[in-house]
Order: structure tokens, then C-alpha cells, then sequence
């Protein structure tokens, strides 16, 4: 939500986990976008309305041993839009 400013609506709308090994120790998840990412999501909204956004995410530790594998899907939409359809 912050990456894509006030006049969008973000929701986590799901997660798919796919468990690779048990975690030891702590473990971490890196969320990032790309810049391109970003405003291919933009121009999609734009067209759109709203989208369901697939993002891949590793938990892994700092030896990068991956423990966990995720699909997170975020629900975006313009904010007009979200509250013309509310």
C-alpha cells in the first residue's frame, strides 16, 4: 500500500505455502517490487480497475537455505473503484 500510494486499495488476498524442510532457525521473507513491476501494476489498475496480483516469496535463512515457498495474491484496485463497487 505504501509502494503504490493513497489512491490505492491493497488486500492480502491469499497464500498458497508450499513447506520445503523444517526452520532451526530464524528465518526471514524479503517482499519487493520492481520498479517495472510497479508500474505494470499501475497500467493494469488503470485498464482494469482492479487485479489480482501473484507474488512469489522465499522464507529462507541467511544461508540462504529456502524452508518455505509462497504464492501470495494481493487484491489492488483504484480507490474510486473500490468504493463505487462497496
Amino acid at each position: 500500500m505504501q509502494i503504490l500510494g493513497k489512491d490505492y486499495v491493497v488486500w492480502d488476498k491469499a497464500t498458497e505455502i508450499k513447506f520445503k524442510r523444517p526452520a532451526y532457525k530464524n528465518a526471514f521473507a524479503v517482499f519487493e517490487f520492481s520498479a517495472e513491476e510497479i508500474e505494470e501494476i499501475k497500467h493494469k489498475v488503470a485498464v482494469e480497475n482492479e487485479v489480482n496480483h501473484t507474488k512469489k516469496l522465499f522464507i529462507n535463512n541467511n544461508e540462504n537455505v529456502v524452508f518455505s515457498e509462497l504464492d501470495k495474491v494481493l487484491y489492488i484496485s483504484s480507490k474510486e473503484h473500490y468504493i463505487q463497487k462497496k
